[in-house]
C-alpha cells in the first residue's frame, strides 16, 4: 500500500513585536517539530512538506497564509498537521486567540488568530487533520470555554466522533495558563 503524504505547518513565536511578550522556547519547539516530521519522509510518509513560520516571520498574515497553503495541499488520502506554540489568550467572552508576532493583546479581533479562523481551516481539510497547540488556554482552541469536567468530556467526544476529522493535542485546558 502507498504511504500517505503529510503536510505540516509549524508556527512558533518566541519573539514578539511587544518585547514584554517574549518567550524562550516556542520557535525552537516549532523548528524541532518540523525537523522531526521531515525525518519521517520515506519512512512513515511518502512525502513530507513543511511550512515553518517562526518569530518575526510569524505575523498574523503569514500564519493565515500558511494555514491556507495547508488547505490547498491536503487531499483525501493525506494528513495535514498544524503545530502552534507561543502565547494563547482568551478574550472577555472566553474565546481563544493565538498571538502571532505582531499581535496586540488589547486588540485581539484585528491582530490575533481566533479559534474560529483555526477551526474553520482545520475542519475544511480533505484528509486527516491533527492540531498540536502548545500555548496557554490551548484547550479552548476549538471553542471549549466550559468547566474542566465538561472540557474533558467534550475532548473525549471530539476524538471519538467519526464526523469530526480534527484530532487536537493541547498543552493545557482552556482555563490553564
Amino acid at each position: 500500500s502507498r504511504r500517505p503524504r503529510v503536510y505540516v505547518v509549524a508556527v512558533g513565536v518566541s519573539e514578539y513585536q511587544d518585547a514584554q511578550l517574549k518567550l524562550e522556547f516556542p520557535s525552537k519547539d516549532a523548528t524541532d517539530f518540523a525537523q522531526f516530521m521531515q525525518a519521517q519522509q520515506g519512512r512513515m510518509y511518502s512525502t513530507v512538506e513543511v511550512r515553518l513560520v517562526t518569530d518575526r516571520q510569524a505575523t498574523r498574515a503569514k500564519v493565515i497564509e500558511a494555514l491556507d497553503w495547508l488547505k490547498s495541499k491536503v487531499g483525501a488520502a493525506d494528513t495535514g498537521m498544524v503545530f502552534i506554540a507561543g502565547h494563547g489568550i482568551n478574550d472577555a467572552r472566553g474565546h481563544y486567540h493565538f498571538l502571532a508576532h505582531d499581535a496586540d493583546p488589547r486588540n485581539l479581533a484585528r491582530t490575533a488568530i481566533s479559534e474560529a479562523e483555526i477551526r474553520s481551516r482545520m475542519a475544511s481539510l480533505w484528509g486527516r487533520a491533527l492540531l498540536f497547540v502548545d500555548t496557554c488556554h490551548a484547550g479552548n482552541v476549538l471553542g471549549t470555554h466550559q468547566a474542566m469536567n465538561s472540557e474533558m468530556r467534550r475532548l473525549a467526544n471530539t476524538l471519538s466522533s467519526p464526523e469530526n476529522g480534527v484530532i487536537v493535542f493541547s498543552a493545557s485546558t482552556g482555563r490553564q495558563t
